[in-house]
């Protein structure tokens, strides 16, 4: 080979799961010479491959499920968790298992067994069926978790979002009857104004039971008898 020429590499990498390591590309000369060239490699976590979402009442358990495809045709043992940084109120079960054989490689997109999920499944459905459980203890806003799945070959990740039921204002309908019936009003009326009770200060005003000009008077033929003022008290008050 001239000099002037040199060699050129294509080096592939396809991670199924999270990881870092080193490693060293060796390169040796038939005719003598070995070269040694270290490589670090990282995969980091992979993004977001469907999201689950779940209703539940607080206090009350509820649970979705929705099948895993295994994408090698091969069974395997396989993890499931939920991030430390994920809400109390979630879990998974089976949280450890084997995951069925995949008919090929490469299998198709399905949709999932719960309402906004995308997972990988073959036809005939292998892999591993997840169910998670939901269970609020207190009111609030929406609790959302990660969860994770991981085989000895691949890592799925999952956004799980916990809610509650829209509260519905109760209407309640008035059963109680506040008008008075008109025949009752009538019959009310009629005995306040036979109760009715005497004001003996306004008859007083009255000008014709006004007497106590008279009695004071010294006018000569208005003098007042005492018969005439018990006469005139004793009406007063009848």
């Amino acid at each position: 080979t001239p000099k002037t020429r040199s060699l050129r590499f294509a080096v592939a990498f396809r991670p199924k799961r999270a990881m870092s390591c080193s490693i060293d590309f060796l390169v040796n000369k038939q005719s003598g010479g070995r070269w040694r060239f270290p490589i670090h490699l990282e995969a980091i976590e992979p993004e977001i491959d469907g999201t689950v979402v779940v209703e539940a009442n607080v206090n009350e358990k509820a649970e979705a499920v929705f099948s895993l495809a295994n994408p090698d045709p091969e069974a395997c043992a396989f993890t499931a968790y939920f991030t430390p940084d994920s809400p109390a109120e979630f879990s998974v079960k089976p949280n450890v298992g084997t995951m069925l054989p995949g008919k090929s490689p490469e299998t198709p997109l399905k949709p999932g067994a719960d309402k906004g999920v995308a997972v990988e499944t073959a036809d005939a459905g292998p892999g591993v069926d997840l169910r998670i459980r939901y269970r609020p203890k207190e009111y609030g806003g929406d609790r959302v978790g990660k969860l994770v799945v991981t085989t000895k070959e691949n890592t799925w990740v999952f956004e799980v979002v916990g809610t509650m039921p829209e509260y519905n204002v109760p209407v309640a309908t008035t059963k109680l009857n506040t008008r008075i019936d008109p025949s009752v009003d009538e019959a009310l009326k009629v005995a306040q104004r036979r109760r009715r009770p005497r004001t003996i200060v306004r008859e007083n005003l009255r000008a014709e039971n006004y007497t106590s000009r008279r009695l004071l008077s010294k006018t000569p033929g208005h003098e007042i008898t005492p018969k005439d003022l018990m006469d005139t008290t004793r009406s007063q008050f009848n």
